[in-house]
């Protein structure tokens, strides 16, 4: 089940069957939240189902200001002495019945912190206050690191410069699951390191992933009295380090240069001009390397034109390059293909030594969505045979590099 967070949609995400048990919380992210993004009073963040669409939390975030004299001394101590200081409310946060007690509170609260965090370096916001609805929610919140005001025991507050310390700590919490050590010493941001850790991550969950499975499949064998708990319990911790590794996986986002994020399996393209000053555009595959994100392409050498032949020949190979943002997000990776069956297909591609280069029948557009969905198809080509149909139904002459091929009309 893929899960991702986005800006809140009343065209696209489906807000009716959301219910967390809290009748003003569901009224609402069914009825009023729309309306406040709309106005520009919050904003919501959502977490979804993708297939469905359906919500599974939400949170909200809007600009506020603190009073002074509310904040514990020992922090107001260390402000500016102005009566009202400039701050991040996060108004709203809500998990639907079904994922309650799994994460998914601190997944969507940890993103939000994330949120405010990136947009300090543009607009100045001391700390992150929150408005808990019981006692039982103050517990949560105390959990990371928030301070109640003096006054207001249900309401509370987190120092902007203590979210990078609860980073760490999530950091930290999967180190522990996984039994590994991790290294906090670090001064400034590295996204080679970065990729780095997380394909560590990835590595260790997978195997007792396989070891899950394989239980899940001895279940209907067993005895529930003896399995049921256990079950349950592992279940948990692997559904956790799952949202642990989402989160790390969030950070930093690579985009295009139309702003759409860069993804491991990503079909993308770069503009180019080939050796007649035509424009077409190179397909190629995202893969990652411990460098960052790169690009498999087919690439081809010195062509020939047959006699008699409408189209070159030549062979080809695939190529690698760094990823840049001139290669533009063409379709993202379906949640029923695996990066693991794009990467074996692009695996077998280099173990041929040589492969025919055809402009029509395989060329890089072929290569590419062959690899990226196992079907190769040739968007450009597709295109220039729907103009030249249409020019066809017109004008009775069918036009084809350069040629005419008299039809009768």
């Amino acid at each position: 089940m893929p899960l991702t967070i986005e800006l809140l949609d009343k065209k696209k995400h489906n807000r009716s069957t959301f219910v967390c048990g809290n009748e003003s919380l569901d009224n609402y992210i069914q009825k009023q939240a729309s309306q406040e993004l709309k106005k520009k009073v919050s904003t919501v963040f959502v977490l979804i189902d993708s297939p469905n669409n359906d919500i599974i939390a939400y949170y909200t975030l809007s600009s506020y200001t603190v009073d002074i004299a509310s904040l514990n001394e020992d922090f107001a101590k260390t402000v500016p002495r102005y009566p009202l200081l400039p701050a991040t409310l996060l108004g709203r946060l809500a998990v639907t019945k079904a994922y309650q007690g799994k994460g998914i509170g601190e997944l969507i609260l940890v993103d939000a912190l994330q949120r405010v965090l990136e947009a300090t370096t543009q607009i100045a916001s001391l700390a992150v206050v929150v408005e808990a609805i019981d006692e039982n929610a103050v517990s949560f919140y105390q959990r990371y690191g928030f301070r109640q005001f003096k006054q207001y025991p249900l309401k509370l507050y987190l120092p902007t410069k203590l979210i990078v310390a609860n980073f760490l700590k999530t950091c930290n919490r999967t180190a522990g699951c996984l039994d590994i050590e991790i290294d906090t010493a670090f001064h400034k941001a590295d996204t080679q390191q970065h990729f780095r850790s997380l394909k560590t991550l990835v590595n260790h969950i997978k195997k007792p992933k396989e070891i899950f499975d394989r239980i899940i499949e001895m279940i209907p064998e067993s005895d529930p009295k003896w399995t049921e708990a256990l079950f349950k319990t592992t279940e948990y911790q692997l559904l956790t380090l799952s949202n642990y590794i989402t989160l790390l996986d969030k950070i930093p986002d690579v985009t295009d240069n139309n702003g759409e994020t860069i993804k491991v399996g990503t079909l993308v393209a770069v503009n180019c001009k080939d050796e007649q000053d035509r424009a077409y555009e190179h397909y190629g595959v995202v893969i990652p390397s411990q460098q960052g994100f790169r690009v498999a392409h087919f690439f081809t050498g010195a062509t020939v034109k047959a006699q008699n032949s409408l189209v070159e020949k030549g062979f080809g190979y695939v190529h690698e390059v760094n990823y840049s943002v001139d290669w533009i997000v063409k379709e993202y990776l379906p949640d029923h293909i695996s990066f693991n069956q794009v990467e074996q297909r692009i695996q077998e591609s280099r173990s041929q030594e040589t492969r025919v280069w055809n402009k029509l029948r395989y060329n890089c557009q072929h290569w590419a969505t062959h690899m990226f969905d196992n079907n190769p198809r040739c968007p450009d080509l597709d295109k220039i045979k729907d103009e030249r149909k249409k020019e066809k139904e017109k004008t009775g002459v069918y036009r084809f590099k350069g040629s005419e091929l008299e039809t009768q009309n």
